[in-house]
This record gives structure tokens, sequence and C-alpha cells, in this order.
């Protein structure tokens, strides 16, 4: 999976493709907080993430996330154009927790 800031944006990071492995997570991992960083991104602002070409999701995603949400106290929203994505997040009962859309955005 890889992470980037969706053009001319300062709240939005595109997460495409899937996690591989343990190690694809840190890479990712250290890619989103990088962008982050550069962005000197407040905690009290919304996070908005845009998930592409990425079901199914690993478990350790949904971790991730959740861990930012709980942990670090981001406010993320999910938009995806996959309803299986939307799905994922329904079943685990997350979809409230990110405000899951299933919108296209790019």
């Amino acid at each position: 999976m890889r992470a980037f800031a969706l053009n001319g944006s300062k709240d939005c990071i595109v997460c495409s493709g899937k996690i591989k492995d343990f190690n694809a997570l840190i890479d990712f991992r250290m890619e989103f907080f990088r962008i982050l960083k550069e962005w000197e991104f407040a905690k009290d602002r919304v996070l908005f993430l845009v998930l592409e070409r990425c079901f199914p999701l690993e478990n350790s995603f949904f971790g991730f996330l959740l861990n930012l949400v709980e942990q670090e106290g981001y406010t993320i929203k999910i938009i995806t154009s996959d309803f299986r994505v939307f799905k994922s997040f329904e079943e685990l009962r997350l979809d409230k927790v990110f405000d899951v859309l299933v919108k296209e955005v790019l």
C-alpha cells in the first residue's frame, strides 16, 4: 500500500493498493507520518483518507487506523469508491467511528 497526498490538499491522504506483509505496513506508516509531519498537521483537524484498490483490507490496517483515533487523538474520515471496503468497516462496526463514505474522488 502506498500513501501520498492528494494534489493540492493538506488534509487528504490517498492510500492505494494492498498491504502484503508486515514490512509493507511499516513502510506505509513511515510514509503516512512523513506526510503528516510535512503538513505540520494538527490533531484537532479532520484527516481524510481515500482508500483505493485496497480490498481486502488487512486486520493490521484496521489496527493502525484505530490506534490513530483512540491513542493518537486524530479524527479520521474514510472515503472509498469500493462498496466492499465500506462493508468491511460496517461488519466490524467501524463505519461510524471513521464516518465511511462511498464516493468517487479520484
